[in-house]
């Protein structure tokens, strides 16, 4: 059998005009040696090892220099509440590409834990004893961000991505200005002209929900003077983490609706939207002539009234390649919370649930990245 020719460092040292050691040193990003070579060096370095072929071992690289090369994820796949299950597949899909991807262009590699509800601690222990150099998590419960602060206190870079409570694990944290989210649904409910708004949102909120509805109602209240309605729908007793009560969450809506009148109905997170939708579709009105429906990171979701929910949301793709790059930066330079938390800026995605052409800012870089698999 006929061997590949694989082109070696010597190789490369040799086109480059350069000594292997400093063709070590570029390829493998050692630091501080690397930053001392000049760029035109480095470029040319990399240049003739790409003309070649070669392409440095990481791994044992690694092992030789200690550099811990690879990075912990911890997130779920589905949630808790089936209900959610249709949708929730992208945006964890999204999160964790987006994580791999920031990942592997700076030389990292990542460890997949899928999260276990009984023992996310015990799943945590697993990471750190594979020698990670980081660990991203995602909406941790209370005893894994106890543990992270163990491993924060020991050194090891964590991030907590989309936090339960404000303070778990803060400052480091990425999470979506969720204030902002709500000004942005009162802004699009003020832009369509409409003037009786009203939140959907659920008993016992998260305060990521709190903070939605407060920007919204302190808005509505400030350019319109009214405030809106509140329509919270019921919980499922027993149920931790709690999951909206579907069936009584569909009378509720329907009540709300007929005594209200709404013209616009701006549900505050996935399940709400879910629920709101499915609860639409039993009520005798016309979307949006009669009442326009806003979600939130719902935007695939669709009902046999409509094709597809306008929704407010944030992508998870960009926030795992925040929270990667966050973790690469304090590995590489040391831990700091210097510019954290990292909050990001809402975007909506029109749907059939609007007003035709109604628009909010945003670039098309932010909303490429919000429908990655969308339309796949």
């Amino acid at each position: 059998m006929e061997r590949k020719n694989v082109a070696t460092i010597r190789a490369v040292a040799e086109a480059a005009g350069v000594s292997k050691t400093t063709v070590s040193f570029v390829m493998n990003d050692t630091r501080p040696q690397v930053d001392r070579i000049p760029e035109e060096t480095r470029e040319r370095i990399k240049a003739c090892a790409a003309a070649l072929g070669y392409s440095s071992n990481v791994i044992a690289a690694s092992i030789r220099t200690g550099k811990r090369v690879w990075v912990g994820v911890m997130t779920e796949v589905l949630p808790s509440d089936p209900v959610l299950w249709p949708s929730s597949p992208f945006f964890h899909v999204s999160f964790l590409y987006g994580v791999q991807r920031k990942l592997a262009d700076n030389g990292y590699f990542t460890i997949l834990a899928l999260r276990s509800l009984e023992n996310e601690v015990q799943d945590m222990e697993l990471l750190a004893s594979a020698r990670i150099g980081g660990l991203i998590l995602r909406s941790a419960d209370a005893p894994a961000v106890a543990k992270a602060e163990e491993l924060l206190a020991v050194g090891v870079p964590v991030i907590n991505v989309f936090p339960r409570e404000k303070s778990d694990l803060f400052p480091y944290v990425v999470d979506l200005d969720n204030v902002r989210a709500g000004v942005v649904a009162a802004e699009l409910v003020i832009k369509s002209g409409l003037r009786n708004p009203a939140c959907v949102t659920v008993a016992r909120s998260r305060p990521s929900l709190l903070d939605r509805q407060a920007g919204m109602v302190d808005t509505i209240r400030r350019e319109l003077g009214i405030v809106p309605g509140i329509c919270e729908l019921p919980i499922s007793n027993g149920d931790d983490p709690p999951k909206v009560d579907n069936v009584r969450a569909f009378k509720v809506i329907e009540e709300f609706v007929r005594k209200n009148r709404p013209d616009a109905l701006v549900a505050l997170d996935g399940g709400a939207s879910l629920v709101l939708s499915l609860a639409l579709d039993n009520i005798p009105v016309e979307i949006p002539r009669d009442v326009s429906v806003i979600g939130f990171d719902s935007f695939l979701t669709g009902t046999s009234k409509f094709r597809k929910l306008s929704s407010v949301g944030v992508s998870w793709l960009n926030a795992g390649e925040v929270a990667a790059s966050i973790v690469v930066d304090q590995v590489e330079r040391g831990q700091t919370a210097q510019q954290l938390p990292r909050l990001l800026q809402p975007v909506f995605v029109p749907g059939d649930t609007t007003t035709p052409g109604l628009s909010h800012e945003v670039t098309i870089d932010e909303l490429s990245s919000l429908i990655t698999y969308a339309d796949r």
